[in-house]
C-alpha cells in the first residue's frame, strides 16, 4: 500500500520537482546575462551623456 502510494505521487512529484529546479536554474542564468546587459547599456549611456 505505502510502496503504490509512493509510485503514484512521491515518484510525479520529485520528476516535477527536479524539472522547476533545472528550470529555474536557466532562468535564473538568463536573468543574470539580461542584468549585465542592461549595466553594459546603463554605463555606455552615462559615457554618452558626459560626453
Amino acid at each position: 500500500m505505502i510502496k503504490n502510494i509512493k509510485k503514484t505521487y512521491q515518484q510525479p512529484f520529485e520528476e516535477k520537482y527536479n524539472e522547476l529546479k533545472q528550470q529555474l536554474k536557466k532562468l535564473e542564468e538568463k536573468r543574470s546575462v539580461f542584468n549585465m546587459f542592461v549595466e553594459k547599456i546603463e554605463i555606455a549611456s552615462v559615457k554618452e551623456s558626459n560626453t
